[in-house]
């Protein structure tokens, strides 16, 4: 074989190498300047204080909320067995719903500050709120591998209650949404069936992380993401007893880079640049450093 035709073959290897490599996760020690392990809940919905008093009664199937001020009462009774309030700043949305059944339906009403009611109504599925943005209200309505309920994104006015948008993900059998995370206008979710989804507009992506098989009994994902990249991190448990957690790392618009399998169960995953930081069920902290020809 002459050199000529090394060098070709050897050029060939070396291209192949290079446009199908998509990376690895190297694991680094954690320097002095990583981020700290705050396990805060990120919110994106107002915090206003009510200009009156809102309590909330337990019963036996129902929720009553009782809206109290400016020398008027208000009482609302809904079918439900949890009760929660959002305070903006021209009102409050109070809403009831049945946490853990996908299939029940969720009752919501809107008073506004001279304690009027702007509207009432009642949405089909397991629905609470994730974003609050110029007049309009994000919902997600929760899905269930076990009941094959698809979960969705709806998109509420906040004036009057009308269904101004929608978007249900592409699972076949139903999923249950584990983790959500928003970014430049982008809505990243992550579900029980090992599926990212970023969310932009009317454009829909989907990519495919990992997965227990069989039907996901229990599904905790941690998502971070950045400007050029996303983790997840996640645990997996099926109906037959078996487990799996691991370890994935995304570009920003869900180009798988790498993976790998975890022996505990991460509790907190959080993205600096390109290191990823992992706190794990066991108390441990672990880094790992993203290598990728990816942009």
């Amino acid at each position: 074989m002459n050199r000529k035709r090394v060098l070709v073959i050897s050029l060939l290897i070396v291209m192949i190498f290079y446009f199908s490599f998509r990376g690895i996760l190297v694991g680094v020690t954690p320097g002095k300047n990583s981020p700290p392990s705050s396990s805060a809940v990120l919110s994106y919905l107002p915090h206003h204080e009510c200009p009156f008093n809102v309590n909330i009664t337990l019963g036996s199937v129902t929720i009553t909320f009782k809206v109290s001020g400016l020398n008027k009462t208000l009482n609302y009774t809904f079918y439900g067995q949890k009760g929660s309030f959002l305070c903006f700043s021209n009102g409050a949305l109070l809403y009831a719903m049945y946490p853990g059944d996908p299939g029940t339906d969720t009752y919501a009403v809107f008073v506004t500050n001279s304690l009027k009611e702007l509207w009432k109504g009642k949405f089909k599925g397991l629905l609470s709120p994730l974003l609050y943005s110029n007049g309009t209200l994000l919902f997600l309505k929760q899905g269930s591998e076990e009941s094959n309920v698809r979960p969705c994104l709806y998109w509420v006015a906040l004036r009057n209650g009308k269904l101004i948008g929608q978007v249900c993900l592409q699972e076949k059998h139903g999923a249950a949404v584990a983790g959500v995370r928003f970014l430049g206008g982008r809505i990243y979710l992550a579900t029980s069936t090992g599926h990212l989804y970023m969310i932009e507009g009317d454009n829909v992506k989907r990519a495919y992380f990992d997965s227990i098989g069989g039907i996901t009994v229990g599904a905790s994902i941690k998502l971070d993401v950045n400007e050029k990249y996303l983790a997840v991190a996640y645990s997996f448990a099926s109906v037959e007893g078996k487990e799996k957690k691991g370890l994935c790392a995304f570009t920003s618009s869900l180009r798988k880079i790498a993976c790998k399998s975890l022996k505990a169960e991460p509790q907190i995953v959080k993205l600096q640049g390109n290191t990823i930081y992992v706190w794990m069920e066991n108390g441990e902290r672990r880094a790992y450093k993203i290598l990728t020809l990816q942009r």
